[in-house]
């Protein structure tokens, strides 16, 4: 897309100077630039301003990006070098990252956007943990219920083999309390 260039570009500088440090406002810089020979309706001043300060924040988030992406670099560079951290450690820079940005949205609304973002993951992480953690119960369940079922069908073969054996009912009796407590140890 080819930008359409405005008499204003050559003020562009000034009037950044009159707008951010000097917060004229746009009636001001209207005559002010007239004093300076540039005729502009204040419409188109202020057209031309927001014009301006979108690129301003389009520059600023791809400096961003830029920035993220030499560290994500450096950090990869890094973790070839060294073993990655933890996920816990992870979660804990992440963190940090969120409580930055969080901060820094005051001023900036997008970046309480990313902030929001950024948690995203965590809550993804903590609902996986949490799967996790019910299945190990649901597993440890199975396991007792299983140990419980074989103890079970173990006592009942041995009754069953101390029934068929022709001993002696006082002989049977005391076998199957020995067994019994044998179980219980």
């Amino acid at each position: 897309m080819k930008v359409r260039q405005s008499k204003l570009d050559a003020y562009a500088d000034q009037l950044t100077e009159w707008f951010v440090a000097e917060k004229v406002t746009l009636q001001a810089a209207q005559e002010r630039l007239s004093g300076l020979g540039c005729a502009v309706s204040v419409s188109r001043l202020g057209a031309w301003w927001e014009s301006q300060q979108q690129q301003r924040m389009q520059d600023q988030l791809l400096e961003r990006i830029a920035s993220g992406a030499q560290a994500c670099q450096q950090i990869e560079k890094q973790f070839s070098k060294d073993a990655p951290p933890e996920l816990e450690t992870l979660l804990k820079l992440l963190r940090v990252q969120i409580m930055t940005l969080s901060v820094q949205g005051q001023a900036d609304p997008e970046l309480l956007q990313l902030a929001g973002n950024l948690l995203k993951p965590i809550m993804e992480h903590l609902k996986i943990e949490q799967k996790r953690e019910e299945l190990g119960l649901a597993k440890d369940k199975y396991r007792r219920e299983t140990c419980e079922l074989f103890l079970k069908w173990r006592s009942d073969q041995r009754a069953s083999e101390i029934a068929d054996s022709g001993a002696s009912n006082s002989e049977k009796i005391d076998r199957l309390m020995q067994t019994m407590f044998s179980d219980l140890q």
